[in-house]
C-alpha cells in the first residue's frame, strides 16, 4: 500500500474562534495554527487527532493558543470550543462564584456557560 503524500486537515471550531487552517498539507511538513479569540474568551475544550491518535497534549499550547505539529504524518482533525470567561471587579465575589459554580472548565475561572 502506498502512503499518501498529502494529509487532509478538518476542523470543527465554534464561531468565536478564528484561525487560518489549510485544507491539505504535505506529509512530513510542519503545521502551526494560531487560534484567535475574542477578548475575555478562552478555549474550554480542544481535541487534536492525527492518524486516529489523540495528540492534543503535545500539539496544543494553551498559553499561546497555538496548535503546533512539527511533523505531519497523516490526516488531522481538530475540534475546539471557546467560551467567555466572566470578569469580576471584586476578587472575593469571583472566589465565591468559582468555588460554587465554576472552575470545572477553566481552572480558577467561571465561564458564561457555567454561570448559566
Amino acid at each position: 500500500m502506498i502512503k499518501s503524500l498529502i494529509a487532509t486537515v478538518t476542523t470543527n471550531f465554534t464561531e468565536n474562534i478564528n484561525a487560518i487552517v489549510p485544507e491539505k498539507i504535505l506529509v512530513g511538513s510542519s503545521l502551526v495554527i494560531n487560534l484567535n479569540l475574542n477578548q475575555n474568551e478562552d478555549i474550554v475544550d480542544i481535541s487534536v487527532i492525527m492518524n486516529e491518535n489523540d495528540i492534543t497534549s503535545s500539539a496544543y499550547n494553551s498559553s499561546t493558543k497555538q496548535i503546533i505539529i512539527t511533523n505531519v504524518t497523516g490526516d488531522i482533525s481538530i475540534s475546539a470550543l471557546a467560551d467567555e470567561i466572566i470578569q469580576f471587579e471584586d476578587s472575593a465575589v469571583k472566589t465565591i462564584c468559582v468555588n460554587n459554580w465554576g472552575g470545572s472548565v477553566v481552572e480558577g475561572e467561571i465561564t458564561a456557560s457555567e454561570a448559566a
